[in-house]
């Protein structure tokens, strides 16, 4: 049993458990209902403020962006109107130019006329009159001038009967200077191929003794001989230029070569030419050596050194006839540049062929470093102009890169804030929808899929529906 006191009477009641716990059960389920029903109203509230609040703010975005637009429209609309009224009265204003000077022109043009009619009037009449009293005097000269044909005509006939003869003899002189000259040529051509027989028979008759003569360092003997007889002592070397052979005695790095060859400008110290040369004679080294053994010394004594080119005076493999001129190794073997393969008769060749082919770039070298310093003044002028050139050129095409962007991008804005026109347009409408939505809210539709909730309020409605009935 329990017991509960009226809030009317005060007066004490006794009921059951099952009773008490059902009152209490009903209290609970009316305050429950009513907290419920506080909450979504006040919620619903605070979602109606802050949509109002989202569609005044959306409401003014929009009318500041169609102010803005139509600021914009008006501003182009007068630049165009501007455009048109300028374009019109330039327009008339050349029409009236035009017109003025074609005025002007065509009278200029008839009084021009009228003067050269005048002018041509005169000569005609000056012409007839001297015509007329010309005639006897022209006929006068006709008879001189024929006088002077007729003696002309004798005159040139004497003088190229003298020019025949002057040029008979001139061609017999030329027949006869060129017979001496053909002589002469078929005397040098025969002094030269004796030389050359001499010089075959010297070369032949060094190979043949070389089995005798040649021991130990007698080609380098003979090469150093060879140098100093035939170009030491013949050649004339500029002056401007020191010129040094020798054999080369620096062994520091562990291998040298056999002799030295160094010309250099006395003025800037500047080397010319440089060959380093190896001496290679058959009776020194076994006959089954070849000469290619040797190219990969003679390169690095070359680098040693830091000699431009490199010669292999040799003796080794006589009947290899793959040897007997001037040989470029670097054609069969591309890793040795600038290095040549001789025979002892071509030692004295190769010096002078390289010396002048050497001397003949360098001056080559000098004569352009002294035209480009007289045209460097020239040179950086013009450059300047081109410099100038290509930087207005540059500039005119930004400045018009630049103008075309920023109308594109003018045109870009208006058309972007049309389409935030249209979006805050389309956002007013989906808010009034929200709030449609908002207002036809109910307890029911909240509590959908609550089967806990859902039965309470249907339980509630049953209840005041009851009353109402009652």
């Amino acid at each position: 049993m329990a017991e509960i006191k009226c809030p009317h009477c005060k007066k004490i009641f006794s009921i059951e458990k099952d009773d008490y716990n059902s009152l209490i059960e009903q209290v609970k389920n009316s305050t429950f209902k009513e907290e419920v029903e506080q909450k979504v109203q006040e919620q619903i509230k605070n979602i109606k403020l802050e949509n109002d609040k989202k569609i005044n703010e959306y409401q003014n975005q929009i009318l500041a962006k169609e102010n803005e637009i139509e600021k914009i429209s008006f501003k182009y609309e007068n630049r165009l109107k501007e455009y048109e009224n300028n374009s019109i009265k330039e327009k008339v204003k050349i029409e009236k130019e035009i017109a003025s000077k074609k005025d002007s022109e065509i009278s200029e043009l008839k009084k021009s006329i009228l003067e050269q009619d005048q002018i041509i009037k005169s000569l005609k009449k000056n012409e007839e009159e001297k015509i007329k009293f010309s005639n006897l005097e022209y006929i006068k000269q006709i008879d001189q001038l024929k006088n002077q044909l007729t003696q002309k005509s004798n005159e040139l006939e004497n003088q190229k009967e003298r020019l025949e003869n002057k040029h008979n003899s001139e061609i017999f002189e030329i027949k006869k200077e060129i017979q001496n000259k053909h002589q002469k040529e078929i005397e040098k051509y025969e002094e030269e191929t004796k030389n050359l027989k001499e010089e075959i028979d010297r070369q032949k008759n060094f190979r043949l003794n070389s089995t005798t003569k040649m021991v130990g360092e007698s080609l380098e003997q003979f090469c150093q001989d060879e140098y100093y007889n035939n170009i030491q002592k013949n050649l004339i070397y500029d002056s401007k230029t020191e010129v040094k052979f020798g054999k080369d005695n620096d062994a520091s790095e562990g291998s040298k070569g056999d002799f030295v060859f160094k010309e250099i400008d006395k003025s800037t110290n500047e080397e010319i030419l440089s060959i380093m040369f190896e001496m290679k004679n058959y009776q020194t080294d076994s006959s089954n050596r070849k000469n290619e053994e040797f190219f990969k010394k003679l390169d690095k004594d070359r680098n040693i050194k830091k000699c431009e080119y490199a010669i292999l005076v040799t003796m080794l493999e006589p009947n290899n006839g793959k040897y007997d001129g001037i040989v470029d190794v670097s054609i069969s073997h591309p890793e040795f540049k600038k290095m040549y393969v001789v025979r002892p008769q071509w030692f004295i060749s190769i010096i002078q062929l390289l010396r002048k082919q050497a001397y003949d770039l360098y001056k080559t070298k000098q004569q352009y470093l002294s035209y480009e310093q007289t045209n460097i003044d020239k040179k950086k002028l013009e450059n300047d102009i081109l410099n100038f050139k290509e930087s207005f050129t540059k500039s005119v095409g930004y400045a018009k890169e630049n103008f075309i962007t920023a109308v594109k991008r003018i045109d870009s804005a208006i058309k972007v804030l049309e389409e935030m026109r249209e979006n805050f347009r389309k956002a007013g409408t989906h808010l009034t929808t929200a709030v449609n939505k908002l207002d036809n809210l109910t307890m029911k539709k909240l509590a959908k899929g609550n089967k806990t909730l859902t039965n309470l309020i249907n339980k509630e409605d049953g209840e005041e529906e009851n009353n109402d009935w009652s």
